[in-house]
């Protein structure tokens, strides 16, 4: 059978392609998570199918873009030719031990492109789509009962990718946190005076300082009017303030500026002091942070996001990561079979919900 002028064009781009590569062109999973990291969020924009999904099956189904299938075919889903493929074919044994016909591309952008219309228009697939996008697990034990592959333990192969290089992260196609309402800061109990090195109190409050990076230093003061201290490079919360209120795991908070305290924040809003430090965890004694978040609503017992757990960095504590995620602190710590006062070490996994088996390496 002739080879119409697409199929031709197709053979030729694939031979120049192969060609042109160097002899050491072998992929890591780290590579290949950067290479395709575009185009399985593209589909799952297009289609609704989790990047983590299409990423963790790409790396599991293709070698992470070394197997035979994948470098011969450029097919990265393991998907056979079936009644209705009239392309390429590439012929190999399966996993059953026989030979078996698949499908071949000119590109992996096809073979990704063709992997979520083959999950779209398989009736076997179809309550695949009414599950949330962000429900990675859910989606990966949904492939395996649909029969997409033949390993009993194929769901948890594919958890435990996303897990491990944190692919649920490219199902994130924004940030969180979202903006809900755009309304002034509240106003500090303090006003500027003619230099910004200083700041005039009223009578009946301790003096403050600001020096020339403008961080708010505390002289001394009553223990709860603590101002926010600390540095806005700070790795935790937002480098640079943002005005207005915003929404994080489904609960309203601000972004602290550096003149704020407690109890502006409580009268700006009208919320009573009380109340909005039961709603931020915070101690009497307790400074703030520059740029945290400031919840004006009670947390949530567990974080409905997509991220199950969280990977501690330097010197983070159990209260930040409980403001990152805005899940209740005693509860955090109860998820992690912790006590107040203890703090994990770095690189431990701090469960956002559901709970540890035994508490992490404390520090």
């Amino acid at each position: 059978m002739r080879l119409n002028k697409l199929k031709l064009w197709c053979l030729a781009f694939t031979i120049m392609v192969v060609t042109s590569l160097p002899a050491s062109s072998a992929h890591t999973i780290e590579s290949y998570i950067k290479k395709y990291s575009d185009i399985a969020t593209k589909e799952m924009l297009r289609t609704g199918i989790p990047a983590s999904i299409k990423l963790s099956q790409g790396i599991l189904e293709s070698g992470f873009g070394n197997g035979d299938i994948a470098a011969d075919a450029k097919n990265h889903f393991g998907i056979k030719c079936h009644n209705d493929w009239s392309g390429y074919t590439f012929w190999k044994y399966d996993d059953e031990d026989k030979p078996s016909c698949f499908r071949s591309y000119c590109s992996v952008e096809e073979s990704y492109i063709d992997h979520s219309n083959f999950l779209l228009h398989r009736s076997r697939y179809a309550f695949l789509f009414r599950l949330d996008k962000m429900d990675y697990e859910a989606w990966a034990q949904g492939l395996q009962s649909a029969g997409y592959a033949t390993a009993p333990d194929y769901a948890d192969r594919l958890i435990s990718l996303i897990h491990r290089y944190e692919l649920y992260a490219y199902d994130l196609t924004m940030n969180e946190v979202s903006i809900i309402e755009k309304i002034p800061s509240p106003k500090p109990v303090f006003e500027y005076t003619q230099s910004v090195s200083t700041i005039e109190l009223p009578k009946t409050q301790n003096q403050y300082e600001i020096n020339e990076t403008q961080e708010v230093v505390l002289l001394s003061a009553s223990p709860v009017e603590k101002v926010i201290g600390g540095k806005a490079t700070s790795e935790f919360f937002p480098k640079y303030f943002r005005e207005g209120i915003f929404r994080n795991n489904s609960k309203k908070m601000i972004i602290a500026a550096a003149e704020d305290t407690p109890h502006s924040i409580a009268q700006a809003y009208d919320i009573s002091l009380q109340d909005l430090m039961a709603y931020n965890d915070l101690e009497p004694k307790q400074a703030l942070i520059l740029h945290q978040y400031i919840y004006l609503e009670p947390k949530q017992s567990e974080f409905k996001g997509i991220r199950p757990v969280h990977k501690v960095k330097n010197e983070e504590s159990m209260y930040i990561i409980s403001q990152l995620y805005g899940v209740q602190l005693e509860v955090l710590l109860q998820r992690n079979k912790m006590k107040r006062g203890d703090e994990p070490a770095t690189g431990q996994r701090i469960y956002l919900r559901g709970s540890s088996d035994v508490p992490p390496k404390l520090r």
